[in-house]
């Protein structure tokens, strides 16, 4: 919520240009720019307090892109960009953020309730390990699962085979 609301004043396109800073702030360093014990000293904090300098948390962000969030974030309505296509054209002019972050791999559980057995050697000899368990594992993206969803609602979550030598 922006400085401006919270003390009861009237929202504007500005208003939503505060809370996309927000959402730009935490996305690259993985923190909200505001910060506090309680609900109430956050809310004191968005009010008040500066929030922590973009360049302190990720020293390799170019000096575009900490300007661009701290006019986004100011106090102040009329510092803040006039309009989002404002805010759009920095976005356009400052490039990419940072380094593209590491590859990783998130694992999530999904039920196999297809009556396949493993026959792995690995799966006889000491019963399923984790990368064997894989072979039964569904990776589903957002698209592959509307595709299926489409096809039939009774399918649910379905979609690509992760085996370990696709990883």
């Amino acid at each position: 919520m922006s400085p401006e609301q919270l003390r009861g004043e009237h929202a504007s396109a500005r208003s939503d240009i505060f809370s996309f800073g927000v959402l730009l702030y935490e996305c690259l360093p993985g923190r909200l720019p505001f910060s506090g014990e309680t609900s109430i000293d956050v809310l004191h904090a968005i009010l008040r307090a500066p929030h922590p300098p973009l360049r302190s948390l990720l020293p390799e962000i170019s000096l575009e892109w900490e300007k661009l969030i701290d006019r986004c974030l100011a106090k102040s309505v009329e510092e803040r960009c006039a309009s989002m296509e404002e805010v759009l054209d920095a976005l356009s002019r400052v490039g990419a953020p940072a380094q593209q972050p590491k590859k990783s791999v998130a694992f999530l559980y999904f039920e196999n309730l297809s009556d396949r057995r493993c026959h792995h050697r690995t799966c006889q000899d000491q019963g399923p390990s984790p990368v064997s368990a894989l072979h039964s594992r569904r990776s589903v993206t957002q698209n592959s699962d509307r595709r299926n969803r489409a096809k039939d609602p009774a399918v649910g979550m379905q979609g690509d085979v992760a085996t370990p030598d696709s990883l």
